[in-house]
């Protein structure tokens, strides 16, 4: 039976809660959508038209809807028995074709944790700063977030 679909920037407990997730099939669900994102990154075809002068690995906003719909489709499709039942509880039509909001819960998620959060820092606007700050927090995430300049720097809990 299928849920209610959550939007992409739902908090990750918020998710795990109407999943009925524990951490060890929230870090499998994960690992799924890292491994689309690795190889979605590395692929031009993908590329939205006004994106074409990306560089990989790509990111979520230099992809078009249509390469991500076909990655989140075939995500949910997956033959992990493990997995598969999460993503079952995702499919939901809209008004032009099958979605699944749990698949692209966990890729966005995944996109924005390797774009947004690298151990090495991510460029970004003075403006955009402070969000990901607050969405770090929000989520429960272990971790510390170091603001330096331009850059956002993931540094680990000890």
């Amino acid at each position: 039976m299928a849920l209610q679909p959550l939007v992409q920037s739902t908090e990750k407990k918020v998710v795990m809660q109407r999943l009925g997730l524990n951490e060890q099939y929230y870090k499998m669900l994960l690992q799924e959508a890292n491994e689309v994102r690795d190889r979605m990154s590395q692929i031009p075809a993908n590329l939205a038209p006004n994106r074409e002068g990306a560089r990989r690995p790509y990111q979520w906003n230099d992809l078009s809807e249509t390469a991500k719909h076909r990655e989140i489709i075939a995500l949910s499709r997956t033959n992990n028995p493990y997995t598969r039942p999460y993503y079952d509880l995702g499919w939901h039509y809209n008004t032009v074709a099958e979605e699944n909001w749990v698949a692209r819960w966990f890729l966005w998620r995944s996109f924005r944790y390797r774009d947004n959060r690298g151990g090495g820092g991510t460029p970004a606007s003075p403006g955009a700063l402070e969000g990901r700050a607050l969405e770090q927090d929000s989520d429960g995430e272990q971790g510390t977030i170091v603001v330096t300049g331009t850059h956002v720097v993931n540094e680990p809990s000890k």
